[in-house]
């Protein structure tokens, strides 16, 4: 609800480059909440119905994402950090973790992400990129 047409739009304009493509999101607190991805070739998604509507939207619209690896894991597990060959997934998660480790080949990192988690929030919602 706090993405629309016209802020899809502004961020075309900002980046005339690249195509932006509008997501739908009918679960969780935005899109990282349901997918992200540690490397340009690897997605990880939420297993419910937002991971499936949104993994099949990404690959419709980009071919990049169409042939992209795609790891399923529990919801809570898929809001994923990649900072310097380091992926930071919520503690709890081990299973998942190992997947992401063993496809992406970076190191693994459980963070506990209990006060985040009680607003909604998960562990891009912490993050600082600097370019």
């Amino acid at each position: 609800r706090r993405t629309n047409a016209l802020g899809a739009r502004a961020l075309q304009l900002a980046f005339p480059e690249h195509t932006v493509h509008a997501v739908p999101v009918s679960e969780g607190l935005h899109l990282k909440s349901v997918v992200t991805a540690p490397l340009p070739s690897v997605y990880v998604v939420a297993d419910c119905a937002a991971g499936v509507a949104i993994r099949a939207s990404l690959c419709t619209a980009s071919t990049n994402a169409a042939a992209a690896t795609w790891v399923v894991v529990p919801s809570p597990a898929a809001n994923v950090l990649a900072v310097n060959g380091v992926v930071f997934v919520a503690a709890g998660y081990a299973d998942a973790a190992k997947r992401i480790g063993e496809v992406t080949q970076m190191r693994v990192v459980e963070l506990s992400n209990v006060e985040g988690a009680k607003v909604d929030g998960a562990l891009t919602c912490c993050s600082l990129l600097v370019g």
